[in-house]
Formats: C-alpha cells, structure tokens, sequence
C-alpha cells in the first residue's frame, strides 16, 4: 500500500511499480486489484467522496488530471536530472547515474558518485563544503545497511565493494520545483571545490 497525501494509490497485485512523485506510484491497471464488483481500486477513489454517482464523467475528467499532471511532473523531473547530470559530467571526478535502456527514472533525489582521486576529495568532504555554501546534500546510503545499528547483531560476510559504494555516493539537493537556475548554481558550485 502507498499514499501520497493521505490518498491510497495503489494495493500491488503483481506486476512492476514504478515510483512517481513524492511518494505516488504508477503500474498497468491490469495489476490493480479489484475493490468490489467491476470495480478497479485505481487510488484515487477517496477524490470521488464529493462527487455524485450522476456525475461520472466529472470523475473521470478528475482521476485524468490527476494523473496527466503526475506524469507533467515526472516529465519536468526527468528534464531537471538530464540538465545537473550534463551540467556534473563536466567536473572531474563526479559520476552520474545512468538509466538501462527500458527503465525509466522517476529521480526522486538525484545521488552521484565521487571518485577522491579525480574529485580531490572524499563525497564527506564534499558534503560539508556544500553545506558551507548552503547546499544541503545527504549521505543517504552511508553506512551501507550492513553497518546499521539495527543489523549489529546479524553475521555477515565482507562487502568491500558495498563499503566503497557507499563511502562514495553523495545525493544531491533537488526537488521538483527546483529552477534551472538553482541546478546551474549547484554545478557551478561543485566545480569551483574541485578546483580549489
């Protein structure tokens, strides 16, 4: 079950998921599962509470809108990422994720890898000189889960290449209603501490 403000999006039946915005969650709607007789619980059921049985076609007027301004937001998030992963793939030492073909990116947050050769620093350093300069970066996958306080106690075996993955991995400020602007000036900000 996901919600997205308080509203069920989807009860997964099988099928692929794709992540969407702030939480939202698209699939096929043969993989939607059924809430009564001929019906499909398609999330957004909760939105109709206002709207009489008489006026179906309102319904589905809103359940489109709904869905086309999901998909204006995936677009623009999509169109952001390319924007700062162009911008990042000029700097030494950043690396940006890249999307197998088939797959889509919902690019929820955008996480980049720093190599402290080529970069000069380590993605913790570069975490501070960002927070310096205002830039509220995250280490969301440092310490791997392995390491987790909650997972002490379990035996595990060495991942070396787990640990370096995640001594490396930086994520970035970004959000949907981010302007170009602000992406320039990140970039912009991420060179200028390579080449200091």
């Amino acid at each position: 079950l996901v919600r997205r403000h308080g509203f069920e999006t989807v009860r997964e039946r099988g099928g692929q998921l794709r992540g969407g915005e702030e939480g939202a969650v698209q699939m096929d709607r043969q993989h939607l599962l059924p809430i009564g007789e001929g019906e499909i619980d398609d999330g957004l059921h909760d939105l109709d509470a206002g709207i009489g049985d008489h006026d179906v076609e309102a319904a589905q007027f809103l359940h489109a809108e709904i869905g086309a301004g999901v998909d204006r937001r995936l677009e623009r998030r999509r169109s952001l990422a390319a924007l700062l992963q162009g911008l990042l793939r000029r700097v030494p030492g950043i690396g940006v994720p890249a999307v197998a073909a088939g797959d889509e990116a919902t690019f929820k947050d955008l996480t980049i890898v720093v190599d402290p050769v080529a970069f000069g620093i380590d993605a913790a350093t570069l975490q501070a000189a960002l927070a310096a300069e205002g830039a509220d970066a995250r280490r969301y996958y440092d310490p791997p889960v392995h390491r987790q306080q909650a997972y002490a106690g379990v035996a595990t075996r060495p991942l070396p290449v787990t640990d370096a993955a995640a001594a490396r991995v930086l994520t970035l400020p970004f959000w949907a209603d981010v302007s170009e602007a602000e992406l320039r000036t990140l970039a912009d900000t991420v060179a200028r501490i390579q080449e200091s």
